[in-house]
């Protein structure tokens, strides 16, 4: 009896197990920018709207990447073992159901998706809060609820290894007590250089 009752304990915790979701890109293109050259077009009223936009921006799809050329972004077409490993995580460990920090948003990273060769998605990351800005539909089982802690921020440091290679340190200009200042500095600089880009690389 004992057996039993530890084989249907052990049955339904599988079954509790959530499935994961693949959206199943056939192409991920990675563009990143660094922040000498981001300083180098930041006056650009359409670079602020695509880098540090904290509103959702229209995006046309079939110009969006020229323009991420003209601005400075580079390319990189990821490998197939890395699209497999990136679609896994965009699937299952991103909440899009809002921004859920109040920091002003450096999306020096921006991941185009396609399927047959055409853009079915735009994802924009800033690394340094966690924050994202999505153009188009992400299939996507994450739950609300999973947003404990600083789990899922610090979850994100595994897409930054998994796209470069390398481990992502935030920066200290980045002291969440000094969100509203730096929200507050970008309201301010409609016209000039603002000061609420990071240090320059």
């Amino acid at each position: 009896m004992k057996k039993i009752l530890l084989l249907l304990f052990f049955i339904l915790i599988i079954s509790c197990e959530k499935e994961p979701v693949y959206n199943n890109f056939d192409e991920i293109i990675h563009y990143k920018i660094t922040n000498k050259k981001a300083y180098k077009v930041d006056t650009i009223k359409r670079f602020q709207n695509i880098f540090t936009s904290v509103k959702s921006q229209k995006v046309d799809f079939n110009k969006f990447e020229k323009e991420l050329l003209d601005f400075g972004y580079l390319k990189n077409d990821l490998k197939k073992d890395k699209i497999k490993k990136v679609d896994s995580f965009i699937s299952n460990k991103i909440y899009y159901g809002g921004h859920l920090v109040a920091c002003v948003p450096y999306y020096r990273d921006i991941l185009i998706l396609k399927k047959e060769k055409k853009t079915v998605g735009i994802l924009k990351i800033c690394f340094d809060c966690s924050m994202i800005e999505l153009n188009g539909k992400i299939e996507t089982n994450f739950n609300e609820k999973e947003l404990k802690g600083d789990d899922y921020f610090n979850n994100f440091g595994k897409l930054h290894k998994i796209l470069t290679n390398k481990d992502f340190k935030r920066l200290s200009y980045l002291n969440p007590k000094d969100s509203l200042n730096i929200i507050q500095q970008k309201l301010k600089s409609s016209t000039k250089k603002s000061g609420y880009f990071p240090p320059k690389n």
